[in-house]
């Protein structure tokens, strides 16, 4: 009687309760089955600094979590969580270290600090660069911390995070007009400069406009042998294609945007061409102008979907889902989801109305709310610019390279930690 008793008053409650977080769940055994966003704390040690303007982000972390990538306006640098130490980003190719020794001098010219600039300065500066290394025992720059060192807080690097691929980082040094690829496992780190400029990063590989360079095995694949055309054949028409424009996948094919026709003010249609090892295929995408091209792609863990969408805060402009086999083309209209990530089966798109992240099936199209673990203040995520800063490490982790704001008064905030997207 007793145990009647407590059911029917279990049942007279759940329509009031069912909307209450995790009742049914509570209830039946079992939480939430569906996709869910964990939060992984670092140390903390790693964002304080003797200057408390500055403030260090995180940016990508080893394989394993334990070194940490971090950055601030003047900085970039590794952080060793188990022996709670900086560790400097170090150059060890005679190149790398000669071209960097004559960048720096120019890094500081073109600088916010007061005074000529002037080719008496630029040989001023040369020769305290020198005297410089010299006092270090050095006669190249050895490490990144003697770059940033020779004048602190003075150089602005605009690092931003162009990918992260496994235990390696490609980090885009944008005032000092150079590229760092980084181990995250040591530091060590390899330069390109503007002659040579990084197009796309996956799997440990970077597409350059001669080639594909595999940073595990040092080796460089022209791109003649990926099999890459200027246009198409079989009587499709004449594309132009974007250097700019092109994306490797992990299954080695490579992946391109290009225009039909002569520029036109009023736009061209544009397709994708997809290389594979065996085929050219390509796909219509729509009519575009210059300046709506959806020039970003992603793409899911085994590379059979595609999402193009615009970089950065694009949800004013529509996206498209391409299944790479079926060659059937999905087009999301604008101010409902923003594509934030890829997943390894779906896309982690930001539902612009509810402000809920949601996981969107390639295949059909449908939508599942993400669920949010605990230990991390998640009315940040409404702030826009940072979601959209979200880069995703290609094994569930998800990094947010951009400060967040959590409320429109509020100060901009540095996670402090990683995500990781489990259950999909």
């Amino acid at each position: 009687m007793k145990k009647a008793m407590v059911l029917l008053v279990l049942l007279t409650l759940l329509p009031v309760a069912a909307g209450a977080e995790g009742f049914l769940g509570f209830l039946f055994g079992g939480g939430s089955s569906g996709p869910t966003l964990r939060f992984v704390p670092v140390d903390e040690a790693a964002f304080r600094t003797e200057n408390e303007r500055l403030v260090n982000r995180l940016m990508g972390a080893s394989e394993d979590g334990n070194m940490l990538l971090m950055v601030n306006v003047y900085e970039l640098f590794l952080w060793d969580q188990t022996a709670h130490r900086r560790v400097p980003l170090t150059f060890s190719r005679e190149e790398d270290r000669e071209a960097l020794t004559s960048l720096l001098p120019m890094a500081v010219l073109t600088s916010k600090i007061p005074g000529k600039r002037d080719q008496e300065a630029l040989e001023k500066l040369t020769a305290q660069v020198e005297e410089f290394l010299q006092k270090q025992g050095s006669t190249a720059i050895e490490n990144l911390d003697q770059f940033t060192g020779f004048r602190p807080q003075i150089i602005f690097l605009g690092a931003q995070c162009m990918g992260l691929s496994g235990n390696w980082a490609l980090v885009s040094l944008n005032q000092v007009s150079c590229s760092l690829a980084i181990d995250l496992r040591t530091g060590e780190s390899l330069v390109f400069f503007q002659d040579r400029v990084p197009r796309s990063f996956c799997d440990g590989r970077i597409l350059f406009d001669d080639g594909v360079l595999d940073l595990e095995s040092g080796e460089l694949t022209g791109l003649d042998r990926l099999g890459l055309v200027p246009a198409p054949e079989d009587g499709r028409p004449e594309l132009s294609y974007m250097p700019n424009n092109r994306t490797i996948c992990r299954d080695g094919s490579l992946l391109a945007f290009g225009q039909e026709g002569a520029f036109d003010v009023e736009g061209n249609d544009f397709w994708l061409l997809d290389v594979t090892t065996t085929d050219n295929k390509v796909s219509r995408i729509g009519h575009f102008d210059f300046t709506h091209v959806p020039t970003r792609i992603m793409t899911t863990g085994e590379d059979r979907w595609l999402l193009l969408c615009q970089p950065g805060i694009s949800y004013n402009f529509p996206f498209f889902v391409l299944d790479r086999e079926t060659g059937a083309l999905t087009e999301y209209e604008p101010r409902k989801m923003l594509p934030v990530a890829p997943a390894e089966n779906g896309f982690l798109c930001f539902d612009l109305n509810t402000y809920d992240l949601l996981l969107l099936d390639p295949a059909t199209g449908g939508k599942t709310k993400v669920g949010l673990g605990s230990g991390f203040d998640w009315s940040a995520m409404t702030d826009i610019s940072g979601i959209s800063g979200l880069v995703s490490g290609g094994d569930g982790r998800l990094f947010a390279t951009s400060l967040f704001r959590p409320s429109r008064d509020a100060d901009a905030i540095s996670v402090h930690g990683y995500f990781v997207l489990e259950g999909e």
